[in-house]
Parts: C-alpha cells; structure tokens; sequence
C-alpha cells in the first residue's frame, strides 16, 4: 500500500470510494434527500465537476493498494475538506497515515492549526488523533440539507 499525490486519472476511483463508503457509514446522519443529494455530486455525471474540483485543492493524497484507490484526503493548509478510507481498511491505520500526512504538508504550508467536519461516525477517530469538538452538531444547511457533522479542531506543535 501507498500514499501518493493524486492523478486525474483518479477522480472515477475517487467518486465510487466516496459514494460507497458515505452511504455504508454515514447514509443515516441525514434525510434520504440530503444523503441522495450528497451522493449525487459523486456521479458519474458530474466526474468533470468533481475533477477540476480536485484539482484545486492545495492538499491532496490517495492512497492506493494493488492498483487501486482505498482512500483519499483532501483540503488546504487550515482545514480537511474530505478523509474517506474504504471499509474494508478500517482499523489497520490508513486513516491515521492519510491524516499524518496531511498534517505534515500543512505545518510546511504555516499551518498551526487544522478544523474539519466530522461525520458522526468519524468523531471517535479523530478524538484518537488528538481533534477536539469545538461545538454541538451541526447540519450542512445550504449545501447538503439536515446532513449532522461535528466541528472539530487540532492544534499543531
């Protein structure tokens, strides 16, 4: 397995893990509607959309296993936009590697300190990592309706 930075030629790889992986452990942290919505900027349809989106980030890593995409981070020196790491790779520390790795990017950047959005599901994870809650659970309003995260925060040393 590896980390590596990402290709072009990932996108289709990339929006399959994260319509897959979002509906297995995160589909119930919002209405049908909000979940269907956030799946859908994941189509097949909209991988143009979702490429020159990619390609903006300022931090973004893959990582692969056996030619493959099991998990992604990305976002810019202050804040993880998205970490999803293929189910059957939970637990075996591709989660925390991906996140290390981001985090040593952004300390390049000048970065002190990082927030995220945690899915519900997500929360005890990024606790490991040395995340704190900042507030209560909020819902993506405008952009994916009644969708619950937690906002979270890390200081970086």
């Amino acid at each position: 397995m590896k980390i590596r930075n990402y290709r072009v030629k990932d996108t289709e790889q990339i929006a399959s893990l994260i319509k897959t992986t979002f509906l297995k452990y995160n589909g119930s942290e919002g209405g049908r509607e909000s979940v269907e919505k956030y799946v859908d900027r994941h189509s097949r349809e909209r991988l143009p959309e979702l490429t020159d989106m990619l390609k903006k980030d300022d931090i973004l890593f893959v990582a692969e296993d056996h030619g493959g995409v099991v998990g992604i981070v990305r976002g810019n020196e202050n804040r993880v936009f998205q970490l999803f790491v293929d189910g059957k790779y939970h637990g075996q520390g591709l989660g925390r590697m991906l996140m290390e790795r981001f985090e040593q990017i952004a300390r390049r950047m000048g970065s002190k300190l990082i927030n995220l959005r945690s899915s519900l599901y997500a929360v005890p994870f990024y606790e490991h990592l040395g995340y704190k809650k900042t507030t209560g659970v909020r819902t993506f309003k405008k952009r994916f309706g009644d969708i619950k995260y937690q906002p979270m925060r890390k200081e970086l040393k």
